[in-house]
């Protein structure tokens, strides 16, 4: 049998009790049981499509209401539907975004575009042009990612630019269980302040999504009016300028400037112009 079909569809999406727009275009193609679709959709939820492959769990938090664009390249045979190509365009969302472990954490969002693409039946992931605002004043965050065997054994890796965020809420948004001894360690000698062009490249693998957990990690930004203790003894360092640089072992400061308060000075504190403070072992237990 020999001949193209034509799809067309205008398809009400039920909702969280609530109706989404979803239009549908597409060829079948008769001879190579190829199937091409094109899908534009307003008002979606992707944790909706979380069930329907293994791969796709990581939708499962994804509480956001979307519109946008589906293009999927499909082989059908006998026995099943192999999705050799999908890319998908989300233009704007607002909601909850629940990521699953090793981050375990819930982030409202106030503003969120993407586009991804997959192949080989979810194999392969990759995500680009993705933004997203926290409501209230939060940062802006900007991720890439790049995610293969994700069928076997997953290798993710992230990599994540933040514009700018106060300390108290980079302590408030970073996930307890990753790199929890560095998370201490910034929560307990880091105070006040702002970080800005925050910068974190982070490397997941395990043998399954659901086991997946931090195998490399590198971080750096810019500190402004951040207080530093870098000894519990010692007066913090105060209103520090300088670079953060973060590592699966260790916390490197990089001062520029600062200062320490110090009565036996005649205006009381003691300038700083250039130090550093390095912490390091956290990979142990970490």
């Amino acid at each position: 049998q020999q001949g193209d079909l034509r799809i067309a569809a205008n398809l009400p999406y039920l909702n969280s009790g609530r109706t989404s727009n979803v239009e549908v275009n597409g060829t079948y193609v008769v001879e190579t049981s190829a199937l091409s679709l094109n899908v534009d959709f307003e008002g979606v939820r992707p944790a909706s499509f979380s069930v329907l492959t293994p791969q796709l769990s990581i939708l499962s938090g994804v509480e956001l209401d979307v519109d946008g664009a589906l293009s999927l390249g499909l082989t059908l045979n006998s026995s099943s539907v192999v999705v050799d190509l999908a890319q998908l365009t989300v233009e704007r969302g607002r909601g909850t975004l629940s990521m699953q472990s090793p981050v375990d954490r819930t982030y409202p969002i106030e503003r969120f575009e993407m586009i991804a693409s997959a192949r080989n039946q979810f194999d392969q992931i990759s995500i680009s042009g993705f933004e997203l605002m926290i409501p209230d004043g939060g940062p802006v965050v900007e991720l890439t990612m790049e995610g293969n065997d994700l069928l076997k054994q997953p290798d993710i890796d992230l990599d994540i630019r933040i514009d700018s965020v106060s300390l108290a809420d980079l302590k408030a948004y970073w996930p307890q269980d990753i790199k929890p001894n560095t998370r201490r360690w910034i929560t307990s000698n880091l105070a006040s302040g702002e970080i800005t062009d925050a910068k974190f490249d982070v490397m997941l693998a395990g043998a399954s999504l659901s086991g997946l957990k931090v195998s490399d990690l590198k971080v750096t930004a810019r500190l402004a009016g951040i207080d530093v203790t870098y000894l519990r003894q010692m007066p913090p360092v105060e209103e520090v300028r300088g670079l953060l640089d973060v590592s699966l072992s260790e916390v490197v400061i990089d001062v520029e400037s600062g200062f320490v308060r110090v009565e036996s000075t005649p205006d009381g504190v003691l300038n700083i112009r250039e130090a550093r403070v390095r912490l390091h072992g956290l990979d142990i237990k970490a």
